[in-house]
């Protein structure tokens, strides 16, 4: 007589099985996540940016703009030449990460009036006409930042 032939699988094999399973998943998903974080926060603090010009713009009767320079932006007043300090800047000439860029389209301003409506320049020649999309990008995937026409609206 021989050995019996196992043809099941223990229940400790199927522990070790699910507990690698779950240590693979954990690797991804923190690489996931890490990866898209930096990304996230660099279009959030632009967004948030883009809200203090408008804010600026509202509580004065002068045009408040940002311009946007290859991969960096400053904030400006109408009738003053030189960049304003953002908040939690220390250089008024914001840069963005290395490996990021932006892409603000043919314009290269964002100007709010005092009522916070946007324009594309801030010789306020003209009001944005339709919604602008300024895009984020690095080398995993692009965030949109959406400025809604009229009201200066940015979600």
């Amino acid at each position: 007589m021989g050995l019996a032939k196992n043809h099941g699988v223990s229940l400790v094999e199927v522990i070790v099985i699910l507990v690698l399973i779950g240590i693979i998943t954990l690797i991804i998903a923190s690489h996931i996540t890490r990866s898209n974080t930096d990304l996230i926060a660099e279009t959030e603090v632009i967004k948030a940016h883009l809200r203090y010009a408008q804010s600026r713009a509202l509580n004065s009767d002068a045009i408040w703009y940002i311009r946007f320079t290859n991969n960096t932006y400053s904030l400006y007043k109408k009738g003053d030449g030189s960049p304003k300090p953002l908040p939690g800047e220390e250089n008024p000439t914001v840069t963005l990460p290395a490996g990021m860029s932006i892409n603000y389209g043919t314009w290269d301003e964002v100007a709010f009036d005092s009522w916070g409506k946007p324009y594309t320049s801030h010789s306020a020649g003209g009001p944005q006409v339709g919604n602008r999309i300024i895009s984020v990008t690095d080398s995993r995937g692009s965030k949109a930042i959406t400025i809604t026409q009229n009201t200066g609206f940015i979600p």
